[in-house]
């Protein structure tokens, strides 16, 4: 029950940010404080936001195929601890945080722990009663 519930609300998260951001990278960029100068950042931006629409897709898709829900919960879990891995450092390098980069980081490392954990339970051997 409880993948269910964290496959569902990651699933469509990242789903319907990820169609946001593919569809208006513009919209998402301003609601991220971010600015595009570019057609190469339009370009970079749809690009991230398709891969995570996909991942959304994905957590969405293995809730009625159980073999798939392995590979979601390890697709979420190397992203988000890349992400977790590049916030940090820029922490550091960049100065400390806005706002709104501080509630992007506590919300990736919220899913990035509910999808370790979860995909550990997954892949722990269970004992055998003989």
């Amino acid at each position: 029950m409880t993948d269910k519930i964290i496959l569902t609300v990651i699933g469509l998260e990242w789903l319907i940010f990820g169609l946001i951001g593919l569809i208006s990278p513009v919209y998402i960029a301003t609601l991220l404080d971010m600015q595009l100068g570019s057609s190469i950042g339009y370009s970079e931006l749809r690009a991230m936001y398709a891969f995570f629409a996909c991942m959304g897709l994905t957590a969405l898709l293995s809730l009625w195929n159980v073999k798939l829900k392995k590979t979601a919960y390890l697709l979420f879990c190397i992203v988000l601890g890349c992400f977790l891995i590049g916030r940090i450092i820029s922490f550091i390098f960049d100065g400390s945080p806005t706002q709104g980069g501080i509630i992007i980081f506590v919300n990736e490392l919220i899913v990035y722990a509910l999808v370790t954990v979860s995909y550990t339970h997954l892949t722990l051997p269970t004992k055998r009663i003989v």
